[in-house]
């Protein structure tokens, strides 16, 4: 095999490995529960932002750790994936980002001033059974993106 063809069975074998060992119903796997929650940027939703949960303690080494995500609704509300759509998160002490960028990607909108785990936006304990994260409500100065000022929305 060339590099490029090992290189790509060895991701997608590691990527398939960590989808099959995911949240699971059985008592050998992990256990998700839901995890749901909405965040505003001066009393406006934040469409598109990603809301993460990083594990407590947080090491920003450890690469396999799986990082619970959420893009952020039209109306402000998000619901946690970990290894699948709206599977929630294991269970345990987790420190919550908000980051915000365009939908090409590009700066975040807040200037990471809401993205570093070490000084989350919020602390957050996944219990077993449905979790309704309170809600975030980030405050800040109007942002400024080319030629508009963003307020809370993109739209």
């Amino acid at each position: 095999m060339t590099r490029h063809r090992t290189f790509f069975f060895c991701w997608t074998l590691a990527l398939g490995l960590q989808v099959a060992g995911g949240c699971s119903s059985s008592p050998s796997g992990p256990k998700c529960y839901p995890v749901a929650g909405t965040v505003r940027y001066n009393g406006k939703p934040i469409h598109r932002a990603i809301v993460t949960f990083h594990p407590v303690p947080v090491d920003p080494k450890a690469l396999r750790q799986v990082r619970p995500q959420a893009g952020v609704q039209e109306d402000g509300s998000y619901r946690l994936n970990s290894y699948g759509l709206n599977d929630g998160a294991e269970p345990g002490e987790y420190a919550v980002t908000v980051i915000w960028t365009s939908e090409a990607g590009g700066a975040d909108y807040f200037s990471d001033r809401f993205r570093n785990p070490t000084n989350p936006v919020l602390k957050f304990t996944v219990v077993a059974g449905e979790n309704n994260v309170p809600a975030i409500e980030l405050k800040g100065p109007p942002i400024k993106n080319g030629k508009a000022v963003i307020d809370g929305s993109l739209d």
